[in-house]
C-alpha cells in the first residue's frame, strides 16, 4: 500500500494484518520457521533457542520484563495479619527470590522488575537492585529463620493460615512449599479468569491474590487508595499527598521522572506487596518484514500503534521463501 499523503514515500506498507492465535507451540514454530508468519511476540529462552537453532537469518530482540507476577494481601481486613509490616517483611524473607530466579527461570531472570521495568522509556525512574538500599535488597533474599522470629514478635508464634485466589498455579507451589518452613500454611483458590476478574474488580477478594503488577505506571494503579487495581487494598496518605502532584506534572516527563525516582523505594520498603522474579522474553521476525525492531506499542498504552511503519520487502521474501504473497 502506497502512501497517498506522502508521493515520495512509495514504500510497500501494509494495508492488512492478520493475527493468528495459536496455541500450540509446535505448531506456532513451525508456521513461522517457514515464514506463514512474519513475527512471534513472547517467546521463552527455550523456543527462542529453537527457532536460531533452524536459521541464521531471523532477526530478534531480547525484552527486559517489565511487570512481575505479585502476591497482594489486603491490608484492611483487621482480621487478617498483614497491615503488620512485620508479617509482610516475614513472608518476603520465606522465599527465595534468588532460587526461583537461577532455577525456575535458569538463570533467565530478573529480581525486581514491576511496576516499573529497566526499558529506555523508564529509565529516568527505574533503580536497578544494586542501587537499593540494603534494607530493600533484603527483602529479596532468603531469611527463613528471621521470618520466623518477626512472625514470632507480630503474635504468630505457630505461623498462621491463609488462602490466595489464583486463575494460574505457576510460582505458587514453590511459594506454598517454602512458606511452609516459616509456619504460614497456604491454601490455593484456584478459579477461572472471568471468576476471577468478577471478584477483584469488586475488591471482594477474602484474602491474598496472585495477579500482576506493571503497565500503568503513570497511573500508579497498584498503590492509589481510590484504584479498583490497588489489591492489597493499600492506603497510605504519604503517597496519595505525593500522586496528586505526580499527576499535576503529566506533561513534564523529567519532573515525573524524579519524582517516581524518589517515592518508588519508600513503597517498595513498606513491603506492601510481593513481586516475585520474573523471566526476559523474545520477539522475532523475518528480514523482510521492515520499520520494526520489537516494539510492542509506539507510545503509552499504544498497542499495535507499530503497525503503521511497517513495511514487507516482497522481493525479499520470494527469495527467502518462494512465495510472493
Amino acid at each position: 500500500m502506497n502512501n497517498p499523503l506522502h508521493p515520495e514515500d512509495q514504500l510497500p506498507y501494509i494495508d492488512g494484518v492478520k493475527v493468528f492465535v495459536i496455541a500450540d507451540v509446535t505448531t506456532s514454530q513451525a508456521a513461522f520457521r517457514t515464514g506463514k508468519i512474519e513475527t512471534r511476540s513472547g517467546i521463552v529462552k527455550d523456543d527462542w533457542e529453537s527457532l536460531m537453532g533452524t536459521s541464521s537469518d531471523i532477526l530478534w530482540r531480547r525484552q527486559m520484563p517489565v511487570s512481575s507476577a505479585t502476591i497482594f494481601m489486603r491490608q484492611d481486613k483487621p482480621e487478617l495479619p498483614y497491615d503488620d509490616i512485620r508479617v509482610r517483611k516475614a513472608l518476603f524473607y520465606g522465599i527465595d527470590h534468588v532460587s526461583i530466579r537461577d532455577d525456575y527461570f535458569e538463570g533467565e531472570g530478573v529480581l525486581i522488575t514491576g511496576p516499573i521495568g529497566g526499558i529506555a522509556d523508564y529509565e529516568k525512574m527505574y533503580t536497578p537492585y544494586d542501587e537499593y538500599s540494603e534494607e530493600i535488597q533484603k527483602l529479596y533474599g532468603y531469611y527463613p529463620e528471621e521470618a520466623i522470629e518477626l512472625l514470632a514478635e507480630a503474635g504468630y508464634p505457630d505461623g498462621f493460615s491463609a488462602t490466595i485466589l489464583t486463575s494460574s498455579e505457576d510460582m505458587i507451589p514453590i511459594v506454598k512449599d517454602m512458606w511452609a518452613k516459616i509456619g504460614v500454611d497456604l491454601t490455593v483458590d484456584l478459579r477461572t479468569v472471568p471468576v476471577i476478574r468478577s471478584i477483584v474488580m469488586r475488591s471482594e477478594q477474602e484474602d491474598m491474590y496472585y495477579g500482576g503488577t506493571g503497565g500503568a505506571v503513570l497511573k500508579c494503579n497498584q498503590w492509589r487508595t481510590d484504584s479498583y487495581i490497588n489489591y492489597s487494598r493499600i492506603q497510605d496518605d504519604e503517597f496519595d499527598a505525593w500522586f496528586d502532584e505526580f499527576n499535576a506534572s503529566m506533561l513534564d516527563w523529567d519532573k515525573m521522572s524524579i519524582l517516581m525516582k524518589e517515592m518508588e523505594p519508600k513503597l517498595r520498603a513498606k513491603a506492601y506487596f510481593i513481586d516475585l522474579p520474573n523471566d526476559y522474553t523474545y520477539f522475532m521476525w523475518h528480514p523482510w518484514l521492515k520499520g520494526w525492531l520489537g516494539e510492542t506499542s509506539v507510545g503509552y498504552f499504544n498497542t499495535w500503534g507499530q503497525l503503521t511503519y511497517l513495511w514487507i520487502d516482497t522481493d525479499l521474501r520470494k527469495e527467502m521463501t518462494g512465495r510472493a504473497e
